[in-house]
């Protein structure tokens, strides 16, 4: 709860997500091998972003500690950018979520979870919040659900989307 109440302002700076998806796959390995969970990942290297790494970390690491508390065997996380938005999408097997859950998976303290808080994705929120960007829950195309954590494409040369960068303004 004190996480979630007190959590320090984003400290925006020049990261790499293609890194952070490595060090955060690195960091939960030995759970996910405890819990016979495969996770394939698609993390191409889309240039730096202007982001809280470490809080970014703690966003992913909820969102992969979630599916595999649900029940995932099967996990496939996916970087993209559209040159506007960068997304983080996890797809997961797991038993998915009921329109009503999906609606409430957000706000703090809602869990399906019998010794769940109900702060990890309320936490998650915060965070991209925080970083401009929201959090999207769907029905995965792997049967369970797909929890997308979406962030504008900031540069770190200018903070600002980095659309007419693409489109030759510069």
């Amino acid at each position: 709860y004190l996480q979630l109440a007190r959590r320090p302002p984003a400290q925006l700076g020049e990261e790499s997500l293609h890194a952070i998806v490595r060090e955060v796959v690195a960091l939960v390995a030995p759970e996910l091998a405890q819990a016979q969970v495969a996770l394939t990942t698609q993390a191409p290297d889309i240039g730096p972003v202007l982001a809280d790494g470490n809080q970014i970390r703690q966003a992913l690491l909820n969102v992969l500690r979630n599916a595999v508390e649900a029940g995932a065997h099967t996990l496939r996380l996916e970087l993209a950018t559209d040159g506007a938005r960068v997304t983080l999408a996890l797809h997961d097997d797991g038993p998915g979520m009921t329109e009503v859950e999906r609606d409430k998976a957000l706000d703090p303290f809602f869990s399906t979870k019998a010794s769940g808080t109900g702060l990890g994705l309320a936490i998650t929120k915060q965070i991209l919040e925080d970083h401009g960007g929201t959090v999207e829950i769907a029905p995965s195309p792997l049967g369970g659900t797909t929890v997308t954590l979406v962030l504008a494409h900031r540069t770190p040369s200018t903070g600002r989307v980095d659309a007419a960068d693409r489109a030759g303004g510069r």
